[in-house]
Protein backbone atom coordinates (compact mmCIF):
# COMPACT_ATOMS: atom_id res chain seq x y z
CA UNK A 1 0.00 0.00 0.00
CA UNK A 2 1.55 3.16 -0.65
CA UNK A 3 1.57 6.57 0.85
CA UNK A 4 -1.78 7.74 1.16
CA UNK A 5 -3.53 4.82 0.29
CA UNK A 6 -4.93 4.04 3.80
CA UNK A 7 -8.37 4.63 4.80
CA UNK A 8 -9.76 6.88 7.24
CA UNK A 9 -9.45 5.96 10.95
CA UNK A 10 -12.62 5.32 12.64
CA UNK A 11 -12.71 4.01 16.64
CA UNK A 12 -15.21 1.14 17.42
CA UNK A 13 -16.57 -0.73 20.23
CA UNK A 14 -17.26 -4.29 20.91
CA UNK A 15 -18.76 -6.12 23.57
CA UNK A 16 -19.35 -9.92 24.25
CA UNK A 17 -18.61 -12.24 27.26
CA UNK A 18 -15.01 -13.75 28.22
CA UNK A 19 -14.47 -17.09 29.81
CA UNK A 20 -16.68 -17.50 33.11
CA UNK A 21 -19.35 -14.75 31.47
CA UNK A 22 -17.30 -12.12 32.48
CA UNK A 23 -18.50 -8.62 30.72
CA UNK A 24 -15.62 -7.79 28.20
CA UNK A 25 -15.66 -3.95 26.18
CA UNK A 26 -12.91 -3.70 23.11
CA UNK A 27 -11.97 -0.52 21.87
CA UNK A 28 -10.38 -0.28 18.80
CA UNK A 29 -9.04 2.14 16.21
CA UNK A 30 -9.19 0.72 12.47
CA UNK A 31 -9.02 2.19 8.69
CA UNK A 32 -11.36 -1.36 7.91
CA UNK A 33 -14.06 -2.21 10.66
CA UNK A 34 -15.02 -5.13 8.82
CA UNK A 35 -11.74 -6.72 9.07
CA UNK A 36 -11.34 -5.71 13.04
CA UNK A 37 -15.10 -6.68 13.97
CA UNK A 38 -13.76 -10.06 12.23
CA UNK A 39 -10.69 -10.34 13.75
CA UNK A 40 -12.37 -9.17 17.41
CA UNK A 41 -15.33 -11.71 16.65
CA UNK A 42 -12.89 -14.75 15.92
CA UNK A 43 -10.52 -14.47 19.24
CA UNK A 44 -13.97 -14.49 21.13
CA UNK A 45 -14.87 -17.76 19.59
CA UNK A 46 -11.64 -19.74 19.59
CA UNK A 47 -11.11 -18.71 22.87
CA UNK A 48 -13.93 -19.48 24.92
CA UNK A 49 -15.84 -16.10 24.54
CA UNK A 50 -19.11 -14.51 22.85
CA UNK A 51 -19.47 -11.27 20.63
CA UNK A 52 -22.44 -9.37 22.07
CA UNK A 53 -24.24 -6.58 20.16
CA UNK A 54 -24.38 -2.86 21.20
CA UNK A 55 -25.48 -2.37 24.84
CA UNK A 56 -25.24 -6.27 25.40
CA UNK A 57 -22.51 -5.46 28.48
CA UNK A 58 -21.83 -1.73 28.46
CA UNK A 59 -24.69 -0.96 30.71
CA UNK A 60 -22.04 -2.93 33.45
CA UNK A 61 -19.49 -0.18 33.11
CA UNK A 62 -19.53 3.86 33.34
CA UNK A 63 -17.18 6.11 31.34
CA UNK A 64 -15.04 8.08 33.95
CA UNK A 65 -11.99 9.73 33.57
CA UNK A 66 -9.01 7.96 35.14
CA UNK A 67 -5.72 9.40 37.04
CA UNK A 68 -3.14 7.85 38.31
CA UNK A 69 -1.00 9.56 40.81
CA UNK A 70 2.79 8.60 42.36
CA UNK A 71 2.46 7.81 46.21
CA UNK A 72 5.25 10.30 46.93
CA UNK A 73 4.73 9.66 50.31
CA UNK A 74 1.34 10.88 50.78
CA UNK A 75 -1.38 8.81 52.73
CA UNK A 76 -4.61 7.40 51.43
CA UNK A 77 -6.34 10.51 53.50
CA UNK A 78 -4.29 13.11 52.38
CA UNK A 79 -4.98 12.15 48.50
CA UNK A 80 -8.74 11.68 49.43
CA UNK A 81 -8.97 15.22 50.49
CA UNK A 82 -6.57 16.92 47.63
CA UNK A 83 -8.60 15.25 45.20
CA UNK A 84 -12.11 15.97 46.64
CA UNK A 85 -11.09 19.73 46.82
CA UNK A 86 -10.01 18.83 42.80
CA UNK A 87 -13.19 18.39 41.66
CA UNK A 88 -12.52 14.12 41.96
CA UNK A 89 -15.71 11.66 42.49
CA UNK A 90 -13.80 8.71 43.64
CA UNK A 91 -10.43 7.80 44.49
CA UNK A 92 -8.76 4.48 45.27
CA UNK A 93 -5.09 3.12 46.63
CA UNK A 94 -3.39 1.08 44.69
CA UNK A 95 0.18 -0.29 44.47
CA UNK A 96 2.47 2.39 44.52
CA UNK A 97 0.10 4.60 43.07
CA UNK A 98 -3.21 6.20 43.88
CA UNK A 99 -6.22 6.00 41.22
CA UNK A 100 -8.50 8.83 40.90
CA UNK A 101 -11.93 8.59 38.79
CA UNK A 102 -13.98 12.09 37.66
CA UNK A 103 -16.56 12.45 35.31
CA UNK A 104 -15.77 12.13 31.92
CA UNK A 105 -16.16 15.77 30.95
CA UNK A 106 -13.65 16.72 33.77
CA UNK A 107 -10.96 14.85 33.15
CA UNK A 108 -8.90 17.58 32.08
CA UNK A 109 -9.77 20.08 34.75
CA UNK A 110 -9.03 17.59 37.82
CA UNK A 111 -5.74 17.08 36.00
CA UNK A 112 -4.84 20.47 35.89
CA UNK A 113 -5.93 20.81 39.50
CA UNK A 114 -3.82 18.05 41.02
CA UNK A 115 -0.79 19.00 39.19
CA UNK A 116 -1.21 22.79 40.77
CA UNK A 117 -1.52 20.92 44.30
CA UNK A 118 1.97 19.10 43.40
CA UNK A 119 0.95 15.68 42.54
CA UNK A 120 2.49 13.81 40.22
CA UNK A 121 0.19 12.60 37.30
CA UNK A 122 1.12 9.01 35.78
CA UNK A 123 -1.67 8.63 33.53
CA UNK A 124 -4.41 10.58 32.66
CA UNK A 125 -6.84 8.78 30.00
CA UNK A 126 -11.14 7.95 29.39
CA UNK A 127 -11.46 4.52 30.62
CA UNK A 128 -14.42 2.22 31.05
CA UNK A 129 -15.39 1.50 34.71
CA UNK A 130 -17.02 -1.75 35.69
CA UNK A 131 -19.97 -0.94 38.12
CA UNK A 132 -19.87 -4.85 39.86
CA UNK A 133 -16.84 -7.31 39.58
CA UNK A 134 -17.40 -10.54 39.40
CA UNK A 135 -14.67 -12.03 41.85
CA UNK A 136 -12.77 -15.05 40.13
CA UNK A 137 -10.84 -17.36 43.02
CA UNK A 138 -10.56 -20.39 40.82
CA UNK A 139 -6.75 -20.46 39.40
CA UNK A 140 -7.52 -23.07 35.95
CA UNK A 141 -10.34 -20.07 35.04
CA UNK A 142 -8.41 -16.82 36.04
CA UNK A 143 -5.42 -17.86 33.93
CA UNK A 144 -8.22 -19.03 31.07
CA UNK A 145 -9.96 -14.96 31.50
CA UNK A 146 -6.02 -14.02 31.58
CA UNK A 147 -4.74 -15.33 28.72
CA UNK A 148 -8.22 -14.38 26.68
CA UNK A 149 -7.65 -10.74 27.79
CA UNK A 150 -4.37 -10.66 26.69
CA UNK A 151 -5.16 -12.09 23.42
CA UNK A 152 -7.23 -9.24 22.76
CA UNK A 153 -4.77 -6.59 23.24
CA UNK A 154 -2.63 -7.80 21.20
CA UNK A 155 -5.06 -7.51 17.88
CA UNK A 156 -2.94 -4.76 15.74
CA UNK A 157 -6.09 -2.68 16.20
CA UNK A 158 -7.46 -3.36 19.48
CA UNK A 159 -6.54 -0.19 21.96
CA UNK A 160 -7.53 -1.24 25.33
CA UNK A 161 -10.09 -4.10 26.43
CA UNK A 162 -12.28 -3.61 29.99
CA UNK A 163 -13.19 -6.46 31.69
CA UNK A 164 -15.17 -6.43 34.84
CA UNK A 165 -13.13 -9.29 36.48
CA UNK A 166 -11.36 -9.52 40.03
CA UNK A 167 -9.31 -11.79 40.18
CA UNK A 168 -8.56 -12.88 44.24
CA UNK A 169 -6.30 -15.50 44.00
Amino acid sequence: MGKGDAGALEEVLYEGFGPGNTAVIVEAVTDNHLRTQTQVKNYFDKLGGRIGGPGSVAYQFKKNGFISVGKSGKTYDEFFSVAADCGADDVEESDGEVNIYTKPHDLHKVKLALEEKGLTILNAELIYRPITLIQIDKPELATKIVDFLNNLEDLDDVLKVYSNVDIII
